[in-house]
């Protein structure tokens, strides 16, 4: 069990950069490494209904400013 605790560290900082190098390549290879992530995203989310989608538009215009440059700091 110390060996595993030991590991993980290693083993997330590689997960991490697998996922990086994945993001940036558009290839065969990361294309199968990307595959189990999407399929397993694909199972978890669905697509929005209208109601979700009029909700978000909503709150997008409340935080919208309505003069250009009003939102500058």
């Amino acid at each position: 069990m110390g060996l595993r605790i030991l590991m993980l560290p290693v083993v997330m900082g590689l997960a991490y950069e697998l996922n990086r190098w994945v993001g940036r390549h558009d290839n065969w290879l990361s294309t199968i490494l990307a595959a189990p992530g999407k399929a397993l995203q694909h199972l978890t989310t669905a697509e929005p209904d209208d109601g979700m989608m009029e909700c978000a538009i909503e709150a997008i215009k409340l935080v919208i400013p309505e003069e250009k440059g009003q939102d500058a700091w």
